[in-house]
């Protein structure tokens, strides 16, 4: 199982940076192939594992997911696991600086003009929440999704719509995304790029947010109020709460690239 520690990447480990805040890694899970995943524990050492109680709501373990090692599904309708409210500490506030790695691979959605959650605290409109990591279907033809990550305000979600670049369906991709909010004012500035590319830039969103938001959980595999289901495999999310510099940007590009066997940019 853990055989690509050496042989794939070269004894680097992304919990030598500093500031991980959550590393979810799905060859970390010790159970039978394509069975229900009930926890995904956090690697992080910060205790923020990710669960879900209804057992028709948990996603499926999958043993040999991408590149011989295993994969948590989610079946698009129901299927997500909760980092529960308790641990607000976790909690992607305006003020919060993050940057956010996740290799996953999105299905084709039902809905080409709905958004399908990947991460993200509640979306309810009349609330303020932190970070969320969606994908819609921009082109119904050939089923590119545009990535959106954002922060909402008192007046709706913003989302950062970023167009130039797609998260392919059915592709595995590495997705990261560095969320950078300047103060209550001016919301998010993001930055995010696929497989370690070139930086795509994001518009500034502007709303008044608030640091109230402890009381919701943060959501794998959907957003907080599960309107958004993710459909696809995650294969690993890293999170540290600060933003990385290039060079710690390459060395955990380098290490999921070798790892998953994905081509990097």
């Amino acid at each position: 199982m853990f055989g690509w520690l050496i042989g794939r990447n070269k004894g680097f480990q992304p919990n030598t940076i500093p500031n991980m805040r959550l590393w979810l890694d799905a060859t970390r899970i010790n159970q039978a192939n394509n069975t229900a995943v009930s926890t995904w524990a956090d690697q992080s050492g910060n205790g923020y594992d990710a669960t879900q109680s209804t057992t028709a709501a948990r996603p499926t373990y999958i043993a040999s997911g991408l590149n011989g090692l295993p994969v948590v599904r989610f079946d698009g309708t129901d299927d997500r696991l909760s980092i529960p409210s308790s641990t607000a500490t976790f909690k992607f506030l305006h003020s919060d600086v993050s940057t956010v790695f996740i290799v996953a691979k999105a299905g084709i959605v039902a809905d080409p003009n709905n958004r399908y959650g990947i991460l993200g605290t509640n979306a309810n409109s009349t609330l303020q929440h932190g970070l969320m990591i969606v994908y819609d279907d921009r082109s119904a033809n050939s089923f590119n999704n545009a990535i959106n990550s954002g922060i909402t305000n008192g007046g709706g979600w913003r989302s950062l719509n970023l167009e130039n670049n797609y998260f392919a369906a059915n592709t595995f991709q590495i997705l990261t995304v560095r969320s950078d909010p300047a103060n209550s004012i001016v919301s998010d500035r993001s930055i995010y790029n696929l497989n370690g590319g070139v930086d795509e830039k994001n518009n500034t969103q502007n709303g008044n947010l608030s640091t109230s938001d402890a009381s919701y959980n943060f959501e794998i595999g959907s957003t907080g109020n599960f309107t958004l289901p993710f459909l696809g495999d995650i294969a690993e999310i890293i999170v540290y709460n600060r933003a990385l510099n290039t060079s710690e940007l390459a060395q955990v590009h380098r290490y999921l690239a070798r790892k998953w066997g994905i081509q990097l940019a």
